[in-house]
């Protein structure tokens, strides 16, 4: 059995020769679902980046601000940057606290083992007090907390491979996915090309 979510088009003709295999079944599978929202954000080409990012993080950080409780459990997904301003602008809102009484965490590699286990402890459980977890790609594949409601996708993906990891988050379950593509008029982002060669 050979199993791949990113596997191109001229790579799956030849698998079943590469591996040996004689009169395969291919189970294939759509990403496409209807719990995944792709938004397309555009930006002048001299960047208004920052403004973009922080308008994504200063709506969810309001919103979870306004209702902690009925907040949906969301993971956020930003470059490491954006997450510490988005971290400062909940700090600002909700003062000072600890991943013990936080109803939020912040995620990233190099993190304390406390705040990566207790996030992920309290993830398990059917009513979190962490409503709101802003990581990198460090909470990826395999971190599929059943708590977990709505994934963000805050940074746009570089390749065809990352944006099917990304979307893979929302295959399993009924989470929903909010996908951004931050990009220019004069750049389309790698993906669309990939997607036109295969």
């Amino acid at each position: 059995m050979a199993l791949s979510g990113t596997l191109p088009t001229s790579l799956m003709k030849e698998l079943p020769n590469i591996l040996g295999l004689n009169n395969p079944v291919t189970v294939q599978e759509s990403p496409d679902r209807t719990n995944i929202f792709l938004k397309k954000l555009h930006k002048s080409k001299f960047g208004d980046t920052n403004e973009i990012y922080e308008s994504i993080f200063k709506t969810e950080c309001d919103d979870l601000k306004k209702d902690p409780y009925n907040y949906p459990v969301t993971m956020l997904f930003m470059p490491l940057y954006y997450i510490s301003q988005a971290a400062a602008y909940l700090k600002h809102l909700f003062g000072d606290g600890d991943i013990t009484t936080s109803c939020y965490a912040v995620l990233f590699s190099r993190q304390d083992k406390v705040v990566l286990n207790t996030t992920a402890e309290e993830l398990q459980m059917e009513y979190p007090r962490i409503r709101l977890i802003l990581t990198s790609s460090v909470a990826g594949m395999g971190f599929d907390p059943p708590s977990v409601m709505r994934i963000i996708h805050a940074r746009p993906p570089r390749n065809l491979s990352q944006y099917l990891q990304d979307i893979g988050r929302a295959v399993e379950g009924d989470k929903t996915v909010l996908q951004f593509f931050i990009t220019t008029k004069e750049t389309l982002p790698k993906i669309f090309l990939e997607f036109k060669k295969t």
